[in-house]
Formats: C-alpha cells, sequence, structure tokens
C-alpha cells in the first residue's frame, strides 16, 4: 500500500526482503521487487547479509535471477567477512548461480575475503571442478600460488588437474602417454596438461607438496579407465560439461 515503507529494518538491520530471499518466497520476493523504492542493497547491520548474499546462500536460483534484474543490484558486495554472492556460489557448488553472476558485467572476479581466498580458490578447495571451469575461462588474469591459501593449495591443484583431465581428451591422451612409466610425472607433464585446457593462464604451483599431491591424482587418474571426459576428437579439447 502507498506509504508503506517496504524498507524498514528490525533492530537487527534485517529488510523483509532479505527475509524472503533467505527463506525462499519467491512470490514475496516477486512482490517487494514490484516496488520501484525497494532498496535490493540495504544491508544487515550485523553481518552485512543483503537479499543478494542471502539468496545465494542457500541457492535459491529464482530469487537471485529476479533480483540480477535489477540495475542497480550490486553483486560485489561483500559481507562481514568480505565474502561475495559469486564465493558463496562457487564454495557451495551453485554453477547455475555462478554462471547467472558471471553474466554480469560489473562482476568482480578478483576480491577477496578475510582469509585472503578468492572465488577460484573458494572453489577448488571445496572440489567443484565444474565452476573452477568458468571461472577460469571468464577470468582475465592468471591462476597463480598465491591466490590460495596455503593450507588448502595443494588440494586447489588436485582440482585444477582434474578439471582439466575431464575438459580436454587431448589432456587424457597427453596424460595415457605417461602411464607405464614408473617415475613420478615430471612438473613439466603437468605444465603441458594445464596448457592444454586452459591456456597460458594456469601457473604449476612450486611447493612441493602441491607437486605431491598432483603427482598422487594424476596416478590414480591414469590407472582408473572409468575418468570421465567428454565425447571429442583428440586433437581438440571438448568443452568442459559434466552431468
Amino acid at each position: 500500500q502507498p506509504g508503506v515503507d517496504v524498507n524498514v529494518r528490525t533492530s537487527l538491520g534485517r529488510t523483509a526482503l532479505i527475509f524472503a530471499a533467505h527463506n525462499g518466497h519467491v512470490d514475496i520476493v516477486r512482490l517487494l521487487l514490484a516496488r520501484p523504492d525497494t532498496d535490493v542493497n540495504l544491508e544487515c547491520r550485523v553481518d552485512g547479509t543483503t537479499a543478494l548474499l542471502a539468496a545465494t546462500a542457500p541457492g535459491h536460483e529464482e530469487i537471485v535471477r529476479l533480483l540480477l534484474r535489477r540495475p542497480e543490484i550490486n553483486v560485489n558486495k561483500q559481507n562481514a567477512t568480505c565474502w561475495t554472492a559469486l564465493m558463496l556460489a562457487s564454495y557451495r557448488n551453485f554453477p547455475v548461480i555462478v554462471k547467472m553472476l558471471l553474466r554480469c558485467p560489473s562482476v568482480d572476479l578478483s576480491l577477496q575475503n578475510r582469509p585472503g581466498a578468492n572465488c577460484i580458490a573458494m572453489a577448488a578447495m571445496k572440489g567443484n571442478a565444474e565452476i573452477v571451469w568458468h571461472l577460469i575461462r571468464a577470468s582475465n588474469s592468471s591462476v597463480k600460488p598465491d591466490m590460495f591459501p596455503d593450507h588448502v593449495r595443494a588440494q586447489c591443484m588436485e582440482t585444477l588437474i582434474c578439471c582439466a583431465l575431464r575438459s580436454s581428451c587431448r589432456c587424457k591422451a597427453f596424460l595415457q602417454s605417461y602411464r607405464t612409466a614408473d617415475s613420478p610425472v615430471p612438473r613439466a607433464v603437468m605444465a603441458r596438461i594445464l596448457a592444454l585446457a586452459f591456456g597460458s593462464q594456469i601457473v604449476v604451483f612450486e611447493r612441493q607438496d602441491c607437486l605431491d599431491a598432483v603427482e598422487r591424482v594424476l596416478a590414480v587418474l591414469a590407472r582408473d579407465e572409468r575418468v570421465d571426459v567428454p565425447p571429442s576428437t583428440p586433437s581438440s579439447p571438448a568443452s568442459y560439461a559434466p552431468s
């Protein structure tokens, strides 16, 4: 009704839109967004959560889609611990939301949360290979070791290698040529696998624990005939399209 303040906040600073977005109430979100005076960027005073962050955290795809239709939406808003919607979707493995956010021209992949990880690191440390693939393809900067916190660096490298092997028949074929070798997979082979999948954007991690972790995952994947690789000719990289 006219005169009703749709942006009124509770004592903790939450708005009706934040509550509806978090709880997945699509119809209520639509009603609120129909009001041009609804402020989609208001944040909770306690934790900095906005409606977009509130909808992303539990994976409410339709609500995220509705919010992104508002031209004034701030897709890079960070909460109290510096997480963005893209970080949340990457970490919690919501590829549909990640792809929606990546279509926003203003989305910033370089932002870091308080521990110092960006969205690529968040996806890699959770092993979300499909999301890693999309993020690296969308990124204009190189993927370097220092973007990953030390304690998850080896785990992230494993995800990048797995992502590369599952994305390209050329990568798998290149690795298979070393299947009978008794010695550890050379660092140059790892670099070549990553280059085949991602171009020159990947920098192979130098730390020995990372190299050891990659050798382990390469050895397992090299022996495993069940590794899923999308249909493609050996001379042409396939698009990453997991089920």
